[in-house]
């Protein structure tokens, strides 16, 4: 099985690094380009989890579209550290057909005082969108989120 990286941001910074804040109130996602027809395999994120209190996960979900429903998604907890490198890899396997699919991150925080933060890479512009009541998409955002995103 050949394993290949079809989107790489790179880490965050590693000093007063930004990001997104991740809780009910707001979720975000990135548009990943998937060349040919693949199955997905793997993504990996940098997540700020300072502020959560116990009991708080993180749900990954990569989707055709922000308003069609999900391919594949899963949920799990996080510590409450400085900072993670969170890996999902699949179980489902799901083929991505070639064009676009989004990789959305969301949490169950209620409120932005306990949420995590979706830490943006160094250097890195790419089409983002977040979702505070509605989708926003905001294409060839400078410092977008960081993220690997593998398939087979």
């Amino acid at each position: 099985m050949k394993l290949t990286t079809i989107l790489a941001s790179g880490p965050p910074a590693d000093h007063l690094a930004s990001g997104t804040a991740i809780c009910q109130q707001q979720k975000a996602a990135i548009l990943v380009h998937v060349p040919k027809t693949a199955k997905f395999h793997s993504a990996t994120v940098y997540l700020g989890t300072e502020l959560l209190k116990e009991n708080h996960n993180v749900t990954f979900s990569v989707c055709p579209s922000l308003h069609k429903p999900c391919l594949e998604t899963a949920s799990f907890a996080l510590p409450s550290i400085k900072r993670i490198e969170a890996t999902w890899e699949s179980t489902k396997f799901s083929t991505l057909e070639k064009g676009f699919v989004w990789f959305v991150v969301e949490g169950n925080s209620p409120t932005f005082d306990h949420s995590f933060t979706w830490f943006d890479a160094a250097s890195f512009n790419h089409t983002t969108a977040y979702n505070d009541g509605k989708w926003t998409v905001e294409k060839n955002r400078v410092g977008a989120s960081t993220i690997e995103f593998i398939v087979q």
